[in-house]
């Protein structure tokens, strides 16, 4: 590991722990290179400095409900957007089990052909729904 990687992976651990490979490459490095453990001691004095200086905050009550609306509503929308793939399966399914049981052929043939028919045209739905998302993009 470089001196410059160590930095960059250092600055990275200040907001969130480093996975354990990587932090072991950079302890290895912190052990061999007196710069960059003299960087990691100083790192660590200014965020234990700012820690003590800058006590969390609490969120304003008002803050914790604009929260749980929006929770609530992407909820929501995740659920509308959902909703014609649940049609789509609950049709297709409906469809291929009421052929199954009136057509004079075997109903193993018509439940696989049902389930093939179900692929092949939620792709399509998927393919139609990307292109769609695709011309609602802006060109910037």
């Amino acid at each position: 590991m470089t001196c410059a990687q160590a930095e960059e992976q250092l600055l990275e651990s200040i907001d969130e722990p480093l996975p354990a490979v990587v932090q072991r490459a950079v302890d290895r490095h912190l052990a061999s290179c007196a710069a960059c453990a003299t960087l990691a001691n100083q790192l660590r004095a200014v965020d234990a400095q700012l820690a003590a200086a800058l006590p969390p905050l609490a969120a304003p009550v008002s803050i914790a409900a604009g929260v749980s609306r929006q929770v609530r509503k992407d909820r929501a929308a995740t659920l509308a957007d959902s909703m014609p793939d649940v049609i789509h399966l609950a049709g297709c399914a409906a469809a291929t089990l009421v052929s199954a049981a009136l057509l004079p052929v075997e109903a193993s043939i018509t439940l696989a052909a049902g389930a093939a028919f179900t692929c092949i045209t939620y792709v399509g739905m998927a393919v139609v729904r990307w292109s769609l998302e695709v011309i609602e993009q802006p060109d910037w």
